[in-house]
């Protein structure tokens, strides 16, 4: 995600990590929106820290976008407009160890 809860040293994302030895993939998660009193943002700055911080970890595995999606609030941003500029970002070339992505579209309200 764009920063972990709590934000503390013991919860980065490098704290999990048990090694090469175990691990095919690294993975993450970007959201856009999900509550009502969320800021929009666009998604570049969502993916950008969390990518480069992951690719810390190991130089070689291939990075997957677990999950990505935005909730929808007309008022606030286009959900279009967002998918758009992810698929833009994602084929950048920004981004060259992302090799998969999974699209997360629910109707469902987070409360």
């Amino acid at each position: 995600m764009n920063y972990s809860i709590p934000q503390d040293t013991w919860n980065c994302a490098a704290q999990y990590y048990p090694g090469a030895g175990y691990v095919d993939w690294l993975g993450l998660s970007v959201y856009g929106e999900q509550y009502e009193d969320d800021n929009w943002s666009p998604f570049l700055p969502l993916l950008e820290w969390p990518y480069e911080e992951l690719c810390k970890l190991d130089p070689a595995k291939p990075v997957m976008l677990t999950e990505w999606g935005v909730g929808e609030f007309p008022a606030k941003g286009n959900k279009a407009e967002f998918i758009t500029e992810a698929f833009d970002s994602m084929a950048s070339g920004r981004f060259p160890r992302l090799k998969a992505a999974v699209f997360w579209h629910e109707r469902w309200q987070n409360d």
